[in-house]
């Protein structure tokens, strides 16, 4: 069985800012690859410990009031993998998503 086949939730490109906080308040700044509604997949310019418990922050316009809302959900890295060519490539792990995290992954995928 390949690994997509084992997925229980389709990954959709998409292609965003994204704000990782780290534990010790460092912050990592990047670029999502994918979305699926228990993960993100992203692009930063710097390492992220696999296994570290994070916050991920996504800035999302609202289509009525045109105003950018910060929404920030938990995670945990589960690959943190260097592309050779000054990124890398992290895959987290969602702890809890919820009805705000569906909207902004519905908001996401069809921007």
């Amino acid at each position: 069985m390949t690994p997509e086949e084992r997925r229980a939730h389709t990954r959709v490109p998409v292609n965003r800012p994204i704000i990782i906080k780290m534990p010790n308040d460092h912050t990592v700044f990047g670029t999502t690859s994918d979305l699926s509604l228990k993960g993100v997949g992203l692009f930063s310019q710097e390492p992220v410990p696999e296994g570290a418990q994070l916050e991920v922050h996504f800035e999302v316009e609202d289509n009525q009031d045109h105003r950018f809302h910060d929404y920030l959900f938990t995670g945990v890295v589960r690959h943190c993998i260097d592309t050779m060519e000054q990124a890398y490539h992290v895959g987290v792990e969602l702890k809890e998503t919820n009805e705000d995290y569906e909207q902004v992954f519905e908001h996401l995928i069809s921007a």
